[in-house]
């Protein structure tokens, strides 16, 4: 009997003594993004009437210590309508306070429609002349953002 659940074992490729699982630390502590706690929310178009607005993903982003202080933010204003890439506006900050203003040149004229983009992985996107290179794993959030603001 034994010698036949032996037979029967090695002909199926069984094996009668597990293997070891062995997790993988990088996909299990991966951060995660609730889009319900973004701000503004990126579902609507964001109207920049003041000079300074808040975006901000510090309370929509959930991962142990370790990985969240080892992420890259790296924030693009106007990247999809520019004729030449643009490196990041902002790097490093899960909030940022965006001076409309400063970026007139880039979300001008008053009330046309453009992109800031956020980035967030656990190595930086490379950036060329002829572009941006994202990492294989990355979070991604984009603000469709309108300039109602009149800048000197």
């Amino acid at each position: 009997m034994v010698l036949s659940t032996v037979l029967a074992l090695s002909c199926m490729g069984g094996c009668v003594i597990p293997t070891e699982i062995h997790e993988r630390v990088d996909a299990l502590d991966a951060p995660t993004l609730d889009r319900s706690k973004v701000l503004p929310s990126p579902d609507r178009i964001v109207e920049l009437t003041s000079t300074v607005t808040e975006f901000s993903v510090a309370a929509a982003l959930s991962a142990d210590e370790e990985v969240m202080d080892g992420l890259y933010f790296q924030w693009y204003v106007g990247y999809p309508e520019s004729n030449v890439p643009l490196p990041p506006a902002f790097e490093s900050w899960k909030t940022i306070q965006f001076n409309a203003c400063a970026f007139k040149d880039v979300l001008g004229p008053v009330g046309s429609t453009h992109t800031i983009e956020l980035v967030v992985s656990q190595e930086p996107a490379d950036f060329q002349a002829s572009g941006r290179i994202l990492p294989v794993d990355y979070i991604y959030v984009s603000w469709q953002v309108r300039l109602k603001v009149e800048c000197p």
